[in-house]
This record gives C-alpha cells, sequence and structure tokens, in this order.
C-alpha cells in the first residue's frame, strides 16, 4: 500500500506537458498590460472564441525589459476552478526590441508582424490565438498571458506547443510577467 501511494504522487508530480503549473517566478518583472481590460477584470467580448466573439487577440504592451533579452515569448492559458488547463496562445521569436503585440495577430504560422516571430499550437490543435469560450454557466475563468524575456534567441520552428515552448526556454528565461483576465458566458 505504501508503495502504490508513492508511485502515484510520483505520478502526479512528473508532468511536463502544456498544462503543467509553471512554478513561482522570482526573477526579474516585466511589466505586462492591455488597453483592452485591466489586471483580473473581464476580457471584452470582442476577444471572445468567433462564435461569442471576434477572436480577436488583445493588444498587449510591456515595460521594465531585463538587459540583454534577445528574444521574447508568450503563452495564454486558461485555468478554471476544478483545476483544468487550456492554452489559447503560444508565440515565440518576438524580435527583442518589441514593447508588445498588436491587437489582431494574424493566425498565421510565421508572422510579418511582429517580424520574425513564429507561432504555435492552441489546445485545439489551430494556429495563434484562441478566444476564451468557457461553458454556458461556468463560474469565471482566469486567463494568463504570460510574457517571457529570453537571454537566447530560440531554434524553434513553427507551430510548436506550449510544453515545446517550455522545455526550449529552460535557462533561458531573465525576465517573466503577466496580466491575466477573466472571462464568463
Amino acid at each position: 500500500m505504501k508503495r502504490l501511494a508513492i508511485c502515484l504522487l510520483l505520478a502526479g508530480c512528473s508532468g511536463s506537458g502544456s498544462n503543467a503549473p509553471e512554478e513561482r517566478w522570482t526573477g526579474h518583472i516585466v511589466s505586462v498590460q492591455s488597453p483592452a481590460f485591466r489586471a483580473d477584470t473581464p476580457i471584452p467580448k470582442k476577444h471572445a472564441a468567433r462564435d461569442e466573439g471576434e477572436n480577436v487577440s488583445p493588444l498587449l504592451t510591456w515595460s521594465n525589459p531585463p538587459d540583454k533579452v534577445e528574444e521574447w515569448a508568450l503563452i495564454c492559458e486558461e485555468r478554471d476552478d476544478s483545476g483544468g488547463s487550456r492554452v489559447h496562445w503560444v508565440i515565440y521569436g518576438i524580435i527583442a526590441d518589441a514593447k508588445g503585440l498588436p491587437e489582431g495577430v494574424t493566425h498565421d504560422e510565421e508572422l510579418s508582424r511582429p517580424a520574425g516571430a513564429r507561432q504555435g499550437d492552441n489546445s485545439w490543435g489551430d494556429t495563434g490565438y484562441g478566444g476564451p469560450k468557457p461553458s454556458k454557466g461556468d463560474p469565471p475563468h482566469k486567463y494568463r498571458f504570460i510574457v517571457y524575456a529570453l537571454k537566447k534567441k530560440l531554434d524553434l520552428p513553427p507551430g510548436a506547443t506550449a510544453g515545446e515552448l517550455r522545455e526550449a526556454m529552460k535557462g533561458l528565461v531573465i525576465g517573466r510577467g503577466e496580466i491575466a483576465g477573466t472571462y464568463q458566458r
């Protein structure tokens, strides 16, 4: 019985997929903002999934970068009260002098704006941003737009998952920040 309990504990702690929770960041804090919503307030319907809204990615800005940033990356993930997690956006290869992402980033794997950026797959297997669409009647879901400052450019092709991006970023993150918003139907 004791051996079974240990095995179950170890199995539960070994997840490294795209839905694995991130460790608490204690390094350099990047300030992330959006004119579309303030931290921990509702995300406008315009940014919700297509059958609910327009599925338009929000304008995001960041400031207070650490020294020697070579590249930026972003993961947008949703967490709900049941502990479930979904990835809504994976974007990386964002140029070092970028100060944010424009509203309405296209769904192409390779982007011309921001130049050179690449997008990965969200939890639905689609490229680019996938807006909020929680089940009707659920309490508000939380959507975290997490920005990473990297000390080295990633050699990661377009179409990577959040798990693949997190693996590629190991040991390279020199700053991090986020803004979270909520959405309820």
